[in-house]
């Protein structure tokens, strides 16, 4: 079975581009020109929201908790992740934890049904 790549919008404003020069349509040239500018002004302005930023924060600091095998309530109870995120879920420490683990920064362990975390450059 043979796939076929779907054209983008770039692409196709390029066929017009083609096609309007050689018919001598400067206009329709310079709208195409225009917008495909402003195609990659949206690909260049992939900047990380402030959501984003923050749990990359949240993300350090359970990096710094991990030395230790811990599951993701004992995450919670670590004072160092109170006294700047009180208001975290397990659920919230749980998916940066498993971010970290995709991003091979920390190791996953089960064991009896229970996770446990640890920053992956700890030896055992």
């Amino acid at each position: 079975m043979n796939t076929t790549k779907k054209p983008t919008l770039e692409m196709r404003y390029n066929e017009l581009i083609e096609l309007a020069k050689a018919n001598g349509k400067t206009e329709l040239v310079e709208f195409c020109e225009e917008r495909i500018a402003l195609i990659h002004k949206k690909k260049e302005s992939k900047s990380l929201t402030p959501t984003q930023v923050e749990n990359e924060k949240i993300k350090e600091v359970l990096l710094d908790i991990a030395v230790n095998p811990l599951t993701i309530t004992d995450m919670l109870k670590s004072p160092l992740l109170k006294e700047k995120y009180a208001d975290l879920s397990n659920q919230k420490i749980s998916s940066l934890a498993n971010q970290l683990v995709n991003e091979h920064l920390m190791i996953k362990v089960q064991e009896k049904g229970r996770s446990y975390f640890q920053t992956a450059n700890v030896e055992d």
